[in-house]
């Protein structure tokens, strides 16, 4: 039996077509390994979905298809609400925000809420320099619950630079220092 190899990011039907030309080249059943499953050219493209995805294509397809679907409708969603989600953080940060930063944090909020996170790291951020504001008068102190709330909140390696260079810039206190205990 024939080995055919599959590159990374290449679709179900694409490996199946691979899988066949390679068979009618050497006249032999070829098979792959994908996603650690293995396909031969003696399946139907039907049998390698249910193999690989537990569905048909057509279920695969269907459900592919209402995932985009319903992505779409919740970033729809989430772009008509950022306007009050803008205001709701404006309303959150008063008396958070470093003096002299005001203007430039209300200038981000949008950006922020429209990205990839969706304002979560503004949340995020704003949970951290409350704490460092309420123990401000104990660093040590301050800065364990800070980095503790940080933990907790669960970042990825892109939220979490986010969350930090956020935190800097804006605390108005132990900004610096909860960047170096967390670094």
């Amino acid at each position: 039996m024939t080995q055919v190899e599959f590159h990374a990011g290449m679709e179900i039907k694409d490996a199946f077509r691979a899988l066949h030309e390679e068979a009618i080249k050497t006249g032999d059943v070829t098979s792959g390994s994908f996603n650690n499953y293995t396909i031969t050219s003696q399946m139907t493209l039907d049998k390698c979905y249910r193999i690989i995805t537990g569905k048909s294509m057509a279920e695969f397809e269907e459900a592919v298809r209402k995932r985009a679907e319903e992505y779409e409708r919740k970033e729809k969603e989430l772009q008509e609400r950022a306007p009050a989600m803008v205001e709701e953080y404006k309303e959150k940060a008063k008396g958070l925000i470093k003096d002299g930063e005001w203007d430039y944090f209300v200038k981000i909020l949008p950006i922020r809420v429209g990205d990839l996170y969706h304002g979560m790291e503004i949340q995020s951020m704003l949970d951290i320099i409350r704490v460092l504001l309420d123990n401000k008068e104990d660093e040590a102190a301050a800065l364990d619950e800070a980095v503790k709330v940080f933990e907790d909140q669960g970042h990825s390696g892109c939220s979490a630079g986010l969350v930090i260079g956020l935190v800097k810039r804006f605390s108005p206190v132990l900004g610096e220092e909860f960047v170096e205990r967390v670094k």
